[in-house]
């Protein structure tokens, strides 16, 4: 069957979870994931609204403030498709809109095999697909965002204060938590990229550390390099080895804070530049002398190596029994038709093999041959008791 998701942005890992639930039970799931938006990006979504067989839509407080999500489901009633509302968390009868109110909401805001059950099993009860309405429905149009204007503004060369001003305002607003989840992940985006102009004034660079400082606002993390302390003996080689795994750190987020406020410091202190640039001078001969110091400890480094060599002689040891146990998944098979014939044929008596095909496809993902070898036979006893009840019941009808 083909699924239709509709989500908001801040659901999507939500999201991504009941899509991966609905593919193991067999079904063709397509959800959006772009975040450029545009005429084209509509248009897309909107094809795959009318190739659909239904569309479920996720149902949440910011899902019900997107305009996305309300243009998505109502295009979808104007062609006759059948809409499934899942609540992925509490929400009152009186917050949903007409549409939503009068269907049958899914309750997912414990998503256990029970509700992904229900899912199924509302799935598997929807009527036959009609034809689309011809002629078809006038398309909604493109839903924007109040922050476009904002991203026009930001692509050009150079801005004046009043225009880095505004700019920070609106982005404040954005990111309030008063105001639409839906344009956070954008509000986040056009922050970074204020944040690295060229032009920014000290004032607007104090409000984005102001912003920065709050939960869910900081700058995204870049893994940088952090050179090991220098040995302090030859013999010692294979130590700094087993603690140069500890080199690869996220200096790049414990150090930002720092780098903003020298950065902020060598804008007020502009006009005393020239005396800066002389003590600058002066760390520039000290960090030769360091370099000189890292050459020293280059020979340390190449011992280092010789030890992950021998270090990676283990893994491939590892790798070698991994390729022998997944030789023993190849006669393991989670069965996913005869699930599907069982849980049709003998529902609702037969939607446990669907459960327990999706327990023996996830069980071979994680190397447990065992345990998917056991879900793999009764989604075979499910399918044959179910063969043999149909079969009696055509002999006793005969």
């Amino acid at each position: 069957m083909e699924i239709f998701l509709s989500y908001a942005r801040p659901d999507q890992s939500r999201a991504d979870s009941i899509a991966q639930r609905l593919r193991q039970a067999g079904n063709n799931v397509w959800l959006d994931r772009d975040l450029t938006g545009g005429q084209s990006w509509w248009d897309g979504i909107l094809r795959q609204l009318r190739r659909c067989d239904v569309a479920v839509t996720v149902v949440s407080r910011a899902s019900l403030r997107s305009q996305t999500c309300i243009r998505e489901r109502q295009y979808a009633g104007r062609l006759g498709k059948p809409i499934l509302p899942l609540a992925v968390e509490p929400v009152g009868p009186e917050l949903l809109p007409t549409d939503l109110a009068r269907l049958q909401v899914i309750d997912y805001c414990q998503p256990d095999e029970a509700a992904a059950f229900a899912l199924l099993g509302a799935i598997m009860r929807l009527p036959q697909q009609s034809p689309l309405p011809d002629p078809l429905p006038q398309t909604p149009p493109v839903p924007t965002s109040p922050l476009g204007p904002v991203a026009e503004q930001l692509s050009a060369r150079s801005l004046t204060q009043d225009q880095q001003l505004a700019i920070i305002g609106r982005l404040e607003s954005a990111l309030d938590p008063s105001a639409d989840p839906n344009d956070r992940p954008i509000a986040l985006d056009l922050l970074s990229r204020l944040e690295r102009r060229t032009d920014l004034l000290e004032a607007v660079d104090r409000r984005i550390r102001t912003l920065r400082a709050g939960p869910g606002t900081e700058a995204p993390r870049t893994p940088q390099w952090t050179p090991d302390p220098p040995s302090t003996s030859a013999g010692s080689g294979s130590a700094g080895g087993g603690q140069g795994g500890g080199g690869f750190s996220w200096a790049g987020t414990q150090t930002g804070g720092a780098s903003r406020q020298q950065s902020g410091g060598g804008r007020q202190d502009a006009g005393s530049g020239r005396q800066d640039a002389g003590s600058g001078r002066q760390d520039a001969g000290s960090g030769r002398q360091d370099a000189g110091s890292g050459r020293q400890n280059a020979g340390g480094g190449r011992q280092d190596a010789g030890g992950v060599r021998q270090d990676a002689g283990g893994v491939r040891q590892q790798t070698g029994g991994v390729r022998q146990q997944s030789g023993g998944a190849a006669d393991v098979s989670p069965h996913w038709v005869m699930a599907i014939v069982a849980a049709i044929c003998l529902f609702p008596l037969g939607l446990p093999a669907v459960f327990y095909a999706s327990r023996a496809r996830t069980s071979l993902d994680a190397g447990d041959l065992a345990r998917a070898h056991k879900s793999a036979t009764i989604v075979k006893i499910f399918f044959w008791v179910t063969v043999a009840i149909w079969v009696i019941v055509a002999a006793t009808r005969a």
